[in-house]
């Protein structure tokens, strides 16, 4: 059995802009009796598309190829067809047809009674990931959902804590009901716009109350759009005004982590590994990026041979920097490499990372002897003098 794809664009004849929420049926032209065959609504670009197979139309002659044209409806009231313009001969399916609808008579405005404002309809909740934890800088999408249709009607952004909150009239509303909305949510990424969620039909909140609230699960992992260590050195840069990215402390009189950890809603280990790839940056002029993806790969806590006697459990901003300039210039060359094109790949730092992968391992290699006579002698003896502390 064949089935056509009939698709095409509503356009207002006087002003060239596309006509949204129209219902647009199509109708097989007989000379006997015209067939109803199919029915679509337009969106907010004009755009409808109508599908439907042979069976919806009779012929009573020996051609048995559909003659279409269209009727064009707001709501119940036809405002214009093409019966002067048919299609004749169907064989396929048609694409981009053009309807050019003149003198569409204006719809009749909600208007309040004077001295009060439009009601206005609130959607709320929260978006969060599989294991619960709020998802920020996410965009929502609230629409009214028709069959075919689904119309926009507010959006927003996920703050820090996952939430999300916007309002809407019944003005807005478009097609057949004027009144009540059936609330459908989408859920995009904040960069490149990538579709996360989308509310299946069996979801939609049909009749929506004038308080709607939609908690919403992002079930799969989302990919990184942005460049991690790139855009922590933008927020933090922004954030911490005339103070160095390696000045910022964690003490009794400054708590500069704990403070951009809650406002930018990301883990304080993140902030520390950043202030410490500074403050090797600072000290070795190998670039922090490389740090950075070192400390994020968990490269200087691997167990390394050429250091007897060091086993380092974490890094934060009470290390030794002069210790992890000495761990990097002695971790396992093959190990370095591996863990750079993971960050990269991860996009925890950028490309150009790798291709200056030669040049700071090189630069590190001067610190070999110093990190080999340091581990032999200086950092055992410092064992020594903080057990002795604990004894005594």
């Amino acid at each position: 059995m064949k089935t056509y794809n009939i698709s095409g664009k509503l356009i207002h004849a006087e002003s060239n802009l596309p006509i949204n929420g129209l219902r647009i049926e199509a109708w097989d032209k007989d000379i006997l009796v015209n067939d109803f065959v199919g029915e679509a609504t337009s969106d907010k670009e004009g755009d409808f598309k109508i599908t439907f197979t042979e069976n919806r139309y009779k012929e009573f002659f020996l051609d048995a190829k559909p003659d279409l044209y269209f009727k064009i409806y707001r709501d119940k009231q036809l405002v214009h067809d093409t019966k002067d313009n048919v299609l004749w001969n169907i064989t396929d399916d048609v694409n981009d047809i053009i309807i050019w609808v003149p003198n569409i008579p204006a719809e009749k405005p909600q208007v309040p009674p004077i001295g009060t404002t439009p009601k206005s309809n609130t959607v709320l909740g929260k978006v969060t990931d599989k294991q619960g934890l709020a998802i920020a800088a996410l965009i929502v999408e609230v629409y009214d959902v028709d069959m075919r249709n689904w119309q926009l009607l507010a959006e927003t952004t996920t703050d820090k804590n996952g939430k999300y909150e916007v309002k809407w009239v019944s003005s807005q509303l478009s097609g057949s009901e004027l009144q009540t909305a059936d609330i459908g949510i989408i859920v995009r990424t904040g960069k490149q716009k990538t579709l996360l969620y989308k509310t299946p039909m069996q979801a939609v909140r049909f009749n929506a109350s004038d308080r709607e609230e939609i908690n919403i699960t992002i079930a799969e992992t989302i990919a990184a759009e942005v460049i991690e260590f790139d855009e922590l050195v933008r927020q933090v840069t922004h954030l911490a005004g005339e103070v160095a990215i390696a000045n910022l402390q964690e003490d009794d009189k400054n708590q500069d982590i704990t403070f951009l950890s809650k406002e930018l809603n990301i883990l304080p280990q993140k902030i520390e590994y950043l202030v410490i790839a500074h403050r090797l940056q600072n000290l070795s002029k190998i670039e922090a990026p490389f740090f950075y993806a070192l400390f994020r790969k968990n490269t200087l806590l691997k167990n390394n041979p050429g250091k007897p006697f060091s086993i380092r459990l974490s890094i934060d901003l009470s290390s030794d920097e002069q210790g992890l300039l000495y761990d990097a210039a002695l971790a396992d060359v093959a190990v370095v490499e591996v863990d750079i094109n993971a960050a990269v790949k991860e996009m925890i730092v950028a490309e150009n990372v790798i291709e200056k992968i030669n040049a700071a391992i090189k630069a590190l290699s001067k610190y070999k002897t110093q990190a080999q006579e340091y581990y032999e002698t200086t950092y055992p003896q410092k064992i020594v003098d903080t057990v002795s502390g604990f004894v005594l």
